[in-house]
């Protein structure tokens, strides 16, 4: 490939807000800590995956060779150089995704020096992260298997959060343990669960949040690809309107 990614252009515009805060408290041998991190997030994000907005062209080597013959030639430089490309196709931006979403955190940790070589480090963190949902209606499509169709967040009796649960669940343990051997070594020993949401830039862009054309050859792998009006398709003539395109 040769000047392409997939995601480029890549447009976004990201605005979390956060409010956090922390208190220590400490009583004979143990240092306790708590606190809570609340966070709202804002993202507005289009990145397409498939062709990218400016469009693709594949050369294979079928477009050179010989339909039926057991021994054939071909080459898909050849087939670029007769611009006769095997693939066309361009991401079509249909809806400007609009993440938001609530986001909270607490924990409380406790420092527990056992004897002056015994440290343990004994904590418990909590993570909550509801459905997000899209700043407008259509923002968010999901795949509903049992139905075999789509869910698209606000249209006919689909919640903006696309009905997902709310995994109450998150609980994280924590486990430090710290041992001085001598005043020169101590041994740092220690174990925890962590979780990570869901990427916010895969969120629930399904079609018809994100969408593609696709021009295949007509008939197997040979010919060149053929647009939705027939013609055919190269490298030349460039890339035809997306079907139902504004103009």
């Amino acid at each position: 490939m040769v000047g392409y990614s997939p995601s480029l252009p890549w447009v976004r515009a990201e605005v979390n807000a956060s409010f956090v805060n922390t208190w220590t408290k400490t009583t004979g041998n143990h240092t306790i800590k708590w606190g809570a991190d609340i966070r709202r997030v804002r993202d507005e994000l289009l990145q397409m995956q498939t062709f990218s907005p400016r469009g693709v062209y594949n050369f294979s080597d079928g477009q050179t060779s010989t339909p039926g013959a057991t021994t054939s030639f071909m080459n898909n430089v050849a087939s670029f150089l007769l611009d006769v490309p095997s693939q066309a196709g361009r991401d079509l931006a249909t809806y400007f995704p609009a993440y938001r979403a609530w986001q909270s955190f607490f924990f409380v940790q406790d420092r527990w020096t056992v004897t002056p070589k015994l440290t343990l480090s004994l904590g418990l963190r909590y993570e909550l992260y509801p459905p997000a949902t899209p700043r407008l209606k259509a923002g968010f499509s999901n795949y509903d298997q049992y139905a075999n169709t789509l869910s698209v967040a606000g249209v006919g009796n689909v919640p903006m959060n696309l009905g997902i649960k709310n995994n109450k669940d998150y609980f994280s343990p924590r486990l430090g343990i710290a041992y001085r051997v001598n005043e020169k070594t101590v041994i740092r020993t220690g174990a925890g669960v962590s979780y990570t949401p869901f990427p916010d830039n895969t969120y629930a862009y399904n079609y018809p949040v994100r969408a593609n054309n696709a021009f295949n050859p007509a008939v197997a792998t040979y010919g060149a690809a053929v647009p939705p009006d027939g013609s055919t398709a190269t490298f030349q003539k460039g890339f035809s309107p997306h079907p139902g395109a504004n103009p």
